[in-house]
């Protein structure tokens, strides 16, 4: 499939938009726009979403916010231009350029879920029918917390390492990105070789940080940017569409930076892959787009109440069988 641009205007400046259309908006289903995580990572690693349109017949929208992938890159902008409320504009921009507002679903990843729900609070789209919220956090220092917690399951010399680094600032030495890595293959992506489109996605946000630096920080350990304190739980009362929450048992987005979301909008279910991480899309990709696929066909959480369950080898928390 072949990009496309759309121009996105900010101030006096003008960006282009770098998007994919995966089947055809005119068919008849619904689309779904799909929010990358990060912030500043490219759409590759979320392609897999892309085969919708031929497993279900559903036009998927990937696009690459601004200051990534194909999108305007802007490594001169200061730190705070980059905020929610920038990617909120330019993903209702996008959705208006495409016509699409009166009947679309929304997916956000990581980041994307964050995104999403600020979306959501302030256009309030009456065309919006699903929304899916897959591995992200509903409140930054929750998940800092999260974080701190899944660390000190790793033995005592391996956190004495990378606390050494982050307070040092030495974080891009050799021996603390290896650590990284190794935290990222339990914690982000539990395959022995990652594809080729996760690499890519990575490799760029390497090469041009720029966005992700300004808003998250050096890394997941060390936030310093715009969301080190952000929390969307206060804006969940916005969300009135169904929503699907799914998020992974080895996921470095854990259970209590998860659960504000299941019990903070009215129509939800939540969904833990047993045997998933961060990126259960790659990891049980069967299990997922069978409970993706399913969930944006279906309306049964149209009136219902929210209830959460786990898949796979079915991994007991605390949050397990409560009901709102």
């Amino acid at each position: 499939m072949a990009a496309n641009t759309v121009p996105f205007k900010v101030g006096p400046e003008t960006f282009e938009t770098s998007y994919t259309v995966f089947g055809d908006l005119k068919s008849g289903p619904r689309p779904l726009v799909v929010l990358n995580g990060g912030p500043g990572i490219s759409h590759w690693y979320m392609l897999p979403h892309a085969d919708l349109h031929k497993t279900r017949g559903r036009p998927v929208i990937l696009y690459d916010q601004l200051g990534c992938g194909d999108s305007t890159r802007l490594r001169d902008k200061p730190a705070s231009f980059f905020t929610p409320a920038l990617f909120v504009a330019e993903l209702a921009n996008l959705v208006a350029h495409l016509r699409i507002g009166h009947d679309f679903d929304l997916l956000g990843q990581s980041w994307g879920v964050t995104l999403a729900i600020e979306y959501i609070a302030a256009h309030r789209p009456a065309g919006l029918k699903h929304l899916v919220l897959t591995s992200g956090p509903a409140s930054y220092p929750l998940w800092r917390v999260a974080l701190a917690n899944l660390r000190k399951q790793w033995p005592q010399h391996f956190q004495d390492m990378m606390s050494g680094h982050e307070k040092n600032g030495t974080t891009d030495s050799p021996e603390y990105q290896e650590g990284l890595m190794m935290f990222y293959q339990k914690h982000i992506l539990k395959l022995d070789v990652w594809p080729v489109e996760a690499l890519k996605s990575m490799a760029q946000m390497g090469e041009d940080p720029t966005v992700y630096r300004a808003m998250l920080g050096v890394n997941e350990f060390v936030m310093m940017g715009v969301l080190k304190d952000w929390s969307v739980i206060p804006k969940l009362g916005t969300v009135s569409c169904p929503t699907m929450i799914l998020n992974g048992a080895d996921d470095e987005v854990q259970d209590s930076c998860v659960a504000p979301l299941f019990h903070g909008i009215k129509k939800a279910k939540w969904v833990t892959l047993g045997s998933s991480s961060h990126m259960a899309f790659w990891e049980e990709p069967e299990k997922y787009f069978t409970i993706l696929g399913d969930f944006l066909a279906d309306t049964g959480l149209e009136s219902g109440t929210g209830v959460q369950c786990t898949v796979a080898r079915w991994f007991h928390n605390s949050w397990l069988s409560q009901y709102k």
